[in-house]
């Protein structure tokens, strides 16, 4: 179906909420974030899955970002974000927009036709927070970075934790503790 606002709906739901809403559901889910384009819905009680295919070839899902606009691109810039997945759950009245879990790719220096660095941030949200920060990052060079103020020397509060072949490894450096195996 095709709204009078241009909108398209496929699926039992009788109004679109994004250019595109893909729904198995008969009711429309809370308001999409802002932006959304493509809304795609499960019914209830059941797993909403997305499939991508590929046959003697690679599925791909691929971000991409400039600045500027369509018409008149430009250089990605370093600190940009070009990509991210991530989850939110629903609070007692509506959606968390900013609280949940994700994965951003951004960029790690200014974009050319020769270079472009990036990196892998995890986000989570603290326990008793309403905002998701970063956690680790996996930096341009392979390194496995964790903020200062996510480090910690002990175990049971945060410090990083790698299971494995050794029982335990404390790396001390002029300032932070890392404790690397099982405690």
């Amino acid at each position: 179906r095709i709204a009078n606002s241009g909108f398209v709906n496929i699926g039992p739901a009788l109004v679109p909420d994004s250019l595109l809403s893909v729904t198995a559901n008969t009711a429309l889910s809370a308001t999409p974030s802002s932006g959304t384009v493509v809304h795609l819905q499960g019914a209830n009680s059941s797993t909403m899955r997305v499939l991508v295919d590929a046959f003697a070839g690679v599925p791909a899902v691929t971000f991409r970002r400039s600045q500027g606009t369509a018409a008149s691109p430009s250089a990605t810039l370093s600190g940009n974000t070009f990509g991210s997945f991530g989850g939110h759950g629903y609070g007692t009245t509506g959606y968390l927009p900013n609280a949940g879990v994700g994965f951003n790719f951004v960029a790690s220096e200014n974009w050319t036709d020769s270079v472009g660095g990036g990196e892998i941030r995890v986000l989570t949200t603290t326990i008793g927070s309403s905002l998701a920060t970063t956690k680790f990052t996996f930096s341009d060079a392979g390194n496995f970075l964790v903020p200062a103020t996510t480090a910690s020397t002990s175990a049971t509060t945060g410090a990083v934790v790698v299971g494995g072949g050794i029982s335990s490894l404390t790396l001390n450096t002029n300032s932070s503790t890392f404790m690397i195996g099982s405690y």
